[in-house]
């Protein structure tokens, strides 16, 4: 006999995405999903840092490793918040999208690896 086994680790949570994703607000207000939160293994007071390729402008990276960054904070309810109106501006430029809604972009699953640092790209063509 072959069991099809449905457990804990096979289950999906409602409304939870399976892929890490990243959400943008016109304020600059960045809002990463469960599984991107896994991913960079994010606290509150970590600093996350948004990297554009200046030779290919359209290519957004997400990091973690960067002291420069700006602060993770988690809401009361545990979700977790960072702003950059500066990074979300030429976001939306790069994505021509008008700086009046949300956007929600998927990240990559596997890090671009440079200089013992994790860069997870953030994949502008998903951007909705």
């Amino acid at each position: 006999m072959k069991f099809k086994v449905f457990d804990a680790k096979s289950a999906t949570v409602p409304g939870k995405i399976p892929t890490p994703a990243l959400t943008m607000s016109r304020t600059g207000l960045f809002r990463p999903n469960v599984v991107l939160v896994e991913k960079l293994a994010l606290e509150a007071g970590d600093l996350i840092t948004l990297v554009q390729d200046e030779d290919r402008p359209t290519d957004w990276y997400i990091t973690k490793y960067i002291e420069t960054g700006v602060p993770v904070r988690f809401t009361k309810n545990g979700q977790p918040l960072f702003n950059h109106s500066t990074a979300a501006k030429e976001l939306y430029a790069t994505l021509g999208k008008e700086a009046t809604e949300t956007v929600r972009m998927q990240v990559a699953t596997t890090p671009l690896v440079d200089a013992n640092k994790a860069y997870y790209a953030i994949i502008t063509k998903s951007a909705k």
